[in-house]
């Protein structure tokens, strides 16, 4: 049996492509949840934000991370309104560790269809840290749980643009 090697979700949010982006890379700290589960810090100051282009990083600033930044990842990809591609790591990964994460931006009439897609964990040992316990089809089953609760949240911050 084959397992598979990548997670995707997506979400309709009721915005143009090019508003989609925005609020994906600009407005990030608003939508990114807080906490443990989604971030470096749990300081409720904490920052979260894409340095725009190519080459720039995705990074959360706060006084209890250690050097005061961590970085998730480096941008491989930015074409706004249509597509964003970082690398991704989480506290518990080591440089070389990271995995790929793309966000596709899809008109769909008025609305957005955002499509993102993690790949890259398949190299990380069975007992990795950041699997919690989980192999296989468990531990990518919770990777789309946490990618599909913040692309909710992120939904919800586009709806907030429409009200």
């Amino acid at each position: 049996m084959t397992t598979r090697q990548k997670v995707r979700v997506s979400t309709l949010v009721d915005v143009p492509s090019d508003v989609a982006f925005k609020i994906f890379t600009e407005e990030t700290d608003l939508w990114w949840q807080r906490g443990f589960r989604f971030r470096a810090s749990a300081d409720p100051e904490s920052r979260l934000h894409f340095e725009g282009g190519e080459g720039g990083r995705l990074i959360e600033r706060a006084p209890d991370i250690e050097g005061g930044e961590f970085e998730f990842g480096r941008i491989l990809v930015w074409k706004p309104a249509e597509r964003l591609t970082f690398e991704y790591r989480a506290k518990a990964t080591e440089p070389g560790e990271e995995s790929e994460v793309d966000v596709r931006f899809t008109a769909e009439g008025k609305a957005t269809r955002i499509t993102l897609t993690q790949t890259g964990w398949a190299e990380l040992r069975d007992d990795h840290p950041v699997r919690h316990g989980l192999v296989g089809e468990a531990f990518l089953d919770m990777l789309a749980v946490y990618w599909a609760d913040l692309l909710h949240a992120a939904r919800v911050r586009a709806s907030e643009r429409t009200s």
